[in-house]
């Protein structure tokens, strides 16, 4: 099986992407509705998931899912956070789809593929069955209870399952994109470079994952490239800098 990792997604975009961009023709309008923009502005330039969440959340659809059929809580393991909601096209075509698994963020302590009747993150399964793809949304279990690199083998076991059976629901095994979101994004890029024997090709965006805690402050190229190999990657997280928290650096292999 061969596992790709198409990018790990930042949290929240700050408000002022509310605001037009600009390029050499002139401004180029937001795509953020109008009303939101003038939410977000209200909020202001801070980090507040629950009251973007509930801006953005109408603009979501609700189940039952057109043309998707859901297959919620499979199991994965024997933990009772082993879980996998699976979607998928209500009207299977006859080649096997790509597989989009994705990992939820919430600080490495918290976090879950839903929460209630929120339409996150069924969003990103939606969106993954309506551009060609099967859709596979995990949980892991969380810190401090269960200390690294516990959520690294939940990843790993979740994808062993999907291999094992996504087949029978019009998945291809031989194609699964594995994304991360906040601390599932420095979950995916931990889980890289500790299972060296598959192949894979990774583009990982996570100031978590890429810098070491340090008081000190310096300018850093924000690209650092090593080649397709489970060595090079991990020399390549070894060497990463000191950088503050919130730093951005990223490594493709």
């Amino acid at each position: 099986m061969r596992i790709r990792f198409p990018g790990l997604l930042a949290a929240f975009a700050p408000a002022g992407c509310a605001s037009p961009s600009h390029i050499a023709g002139g401004a180029v309008p937001s795509q953020v509705p109008p009303h939101i923009a003038a939410n977000l502005q209200q909020i202001g330039r801070v980090v507040a998931p629950p009251p973007t969440a509930a801006l953005y959340a109408p603009l979501q659809q609700r189940e039952p899912y057109a043309g998707v059929q859901v297959a919620r809580s499979q199991r994965y393991g024997d933990d009772a956070r082993h879980l996998l909601d699976v979607f998928t096209p209500a009207s299977g075509g006859s080649a096997a789809r790509p597989v989009l698994v994705f990992v939820h963020g919430g600080a490495f302590i918290a976090g879950d593929r839903r929460t209630g009747d929120s339409p996150f993150y069924d969003n990103i399964m939606l969106w993954a069955v309506k551009n060609g793809m099967v859709g596979v949304n995990m949980t892991y279990r969380l810190a401090p209870q269960n200390p690294w690199p516990a959520a690294q083998q939940d990843i790993g076991a979740a994808l062993a399952r999907v291999r094992q059976n996504i087949a029978a629901r019009g998945g291809d095994p031989r194609r699964v994109f594995l994304m991360g979101h906040s601390a599932g994004a420095a979950h995916v890029a931990q889980y890289w470079p500790i299972r060296s024997s598959t192949r894979r090709r990774a583009a990982a965006w996570s100031a978590a994952s890429w810098c070491r805690r340090s008081s000190t402050l310096r300018r850093r190229k924000p690209i650092r490239r090593c080649r397709p190999t489970s060595g090079a990657m991990r020399a390549c997280m070894r060497s990463a800098p000191p950088c503050p928290a919130w730093w951005l650096r990223r490594c493709r292999c």
